[in-house]
C-alpha cells in the first residue's frame, strides 16, 4: 500500500520518517485489532442472549409436551419436529455462545481469504475495483453469472415489465 506519509522524507530525515510511519501503522493495527475484538465480543454476547431466550422458550415447550404425554393427553405427532429441530438449533447457539464455533468460523474465513480472494472483487461500478489484480477480476467474472440467469422467467415478473418499457437486460446475460 502507498505510504501515508510519503511526502515526509523530503522534509525530514528518512529514519525519522520511517519511525513515524511505523508508529502510525502500529496505531492503526491496534485500532483495527480492538474493533475486531469488540465485534467478536458482540457476536458472542448476541449468541448468549439468543440462547437464553430460545432456551427458555424451548424448555417451556418441551416441558409442556412432556407433561401432556405423561398425563396421557393426546399430543400430535408433528410436535416431534420442533422438538428435534429446536434441539439442533439450541446446540448450534450453545456452540457459538460457549463452544468453539467462532474459532472454526474465523479459521474458515482465513481459508477463504487465502484461497478464494476472487469472491471479494466488488462490482465494476466500485471505485476501488481497480485495486484488485486482473487475475482476481477474471476469476470473479468466470465464477458465475447473475442470479436472474439461473431462474426461469415468470410471467408478470420484472422481466416482462422491463421488456415492455425497453429496459431488457436479459439479452446481455445470455
Amino acid at each position: 500500500p502507498p505510504s501515508l506519509l510519503g511526502h515526509l522524507p523530503s522534509i525530514m530525515g528518512s529514519s525519522m520518517s520511517s519511525s513515524l510511519e511505523q508508529a502510525v501503522t502500529d496505531r492503526m493495527a491496534r485500532q483495527a485489532m480492538m474493533q475486531r475484538e469488540v465485534q467478536m465480543a458482540v457476536s458472542i454476547s448476541r449468541a448468549r442472549d439468543t440462547l437464553q431466550w430460545f432456551g427458555g422458550l424451548y424448555g417451556a415447550f418441551a416441558t409442556t409436551v412432556f407433561l401432556a404425554r405423561s398425563m396421557g393427553k393426546p399430543v400430535p405427532a408433528v410436535t416431534g419436529i420442533p422438538l428435534v429441530m429446536g434441539a439442533f438449533g439450541l446446540a448450534n447457539l450453545a456452540d457459538m455462545a460457549y463452544g468453539t464455533k467462532l474459532t472454526r468460523v474465523v479459521k474458515e474465513a482465513e481459508l477463504i481469504m487465502d484461497c478464494e480472494r476472487y469472491r471479494f472483487v466488488p462490482p465494476k461500478q466500485a471505485p476501488f475495483r481497480k485495486l484488485y489484480d486482473e487475475d482476481l477480476q477474471a476469476r470473479h467474472e468466470a465464477a458465475s453469472g447473475p442470479v436472474r440467469a439461473y431462474w426461469p422467467e415468470v410471467p408478470g415478473s420484472w422481466n416482462d415489465f422491463a421488456k415492455t418499457f425497453g429496459r431488457d437486460q436479459t439479452a446481455k446475460i445470455k
